[in-house]
């Protein structure tokens, strides 16, 4: 059988109950990864997880910044350098002056606490991209790579919702990975 005649029912079966009576397990495979790469779902994936590494990145160190401006302020004319009290607010801080240089400093310090978690997702988030890289360049299966039997439901809902007749017994898998690569990019 070739792939560009796997219908989505006879997909759905080899994935979802491992049921190779119609499509070797080793077709699936194939008709999968290029299912991902025609869909360019991996794309999709790996562009979130790397999203959320340059808005961590940027996030951590805009509010380093803010801090040592604040702080740089104070030692130069003894109070903060309150019209920047905005940048904080951007990353959800709310900063308020009530002349007490101690207090103020405090609160910059709860802040650099509260944003270690950031680092930490940082690290993870940045840890999972290169693991995933990885086992997509082994061949292995990848988190990246990986969709759900509810991603895949929900995905064919919403397609029909949006007027596309897709028939499981009839629609390839092909076909159907460039319906998804045409909506994705509307």
């Amino acid at each position: 059988m070739e792939i560009e005649n796997i219908t989505i029912a006879q997909f759905m079966r080899a994935w979802f109950k491992n049921d190779y009576s119609e499509i070797s397990e080793k077709i699936f495979k194939v008709a999968y990864s290029e299912y991902i790469d025609t869909s360019e779902r991996f794309a999709n994936k790996e562009f979130e997880l790397v999203s959320q590494i340059h808005y961590l990145n940027n996030r951590i160190n805009c509010v380093k910044l803010c801090i040592i401006i604040q702080k740089e302020f104070i030692n130069n004319f003894g109070k903060p350098y309150i019209p920047d009290f905005g940048s904080f607010k951007k990353f959800g801080y709310t900063l308020y002056w009530k002349n007490n240089i101690n207090d103020f400093l405090l609160a910059l310090t709860r802040i650099e606490s509260t944003e270690k978690k950031n680092v930490i997702k940082l690290e993870a988030a940045k840890k999972k991209l290169i693991e995933e890289r990885a086992k997509s360049n082994s061949g292995e299966s990848s988190d990246l790579t990986k969709e759900s039997r509810h991603d895949f439901i929900k995905m064919l809902n919403v397609l029909g919702k949006i007027g596309y007749k897709i028939d499981k017994d009839k629609t390839t898998v092909e076909e159907l990975a460039l319906i998804i690569k045409e909506e994705t990019k509307k």
